[in-house]
């Protein structure tokens, strides 16, 4: 089976390396890791990361369980490379407020498939498809060919 077409929704793949709002959180990660380190903050330290990451947007990795080394690598793997390589029509779907795969990312998708189509959702966040689930269904309908 070869695919005619393919729809991506906030696909992970090509992270943007860097920027200050990354930096951030990562300074302020390590930071608490230290110094909830030590009793009495020790006891704080999962409900201080939980509020860290969901402040910085990143559910997913709360949520991974067992899978969060796993969802580490995929999340920082690099694709692009490998996008570049697509030849079909793909379509690709985002929010506009997406904070976990920023648009930024999309833009270098779209850039990196030739022919690659971007739907960008406005009110929509990481989760597009339950955010604005009708919105998202016409985009996808609309570039489906049967």
């Amino acid at each position: 089976f070869k695919p005619k077409q393919l729809v991506l929704i906030a696909a992970a793949g090509v992270a943007a390396r860097g920027g200050a709002r990354r930096s951030i959180f990562s300074i302020l990660a390590k930071t608490g890791k230290l110094l909830t380190s030590f009793p009495p903050l020790s006891f704080f330290r999962e409900r201080l990361r939980t509020r860290l990451y969901r402040l910085a947007g990143s559910t997913d990795y709360l949520e991974a369980g067992t899978m969060k080394e796993t969802f580490l690598k995929v999340i920082g793997e690099n694709l692009r490379a490998d996008a570049e390589k697509i030849k079909i029509p793909i379509l690709l779907v985002w929010g506009a407020h997406d904070a976990e795969t920023p648009l930024e990312e999309a833009r270098i998708l779209e850039k990196a498939v030739a022919g690659a189509r971007l739907a960008v959702i406005p009110d929509a966040g990481h989760f597009v498809h339950r955010d604005m689930p009708k919105e998202t269904a016409e985009r996808i309908r609309a570039f489906i060919t049967v």
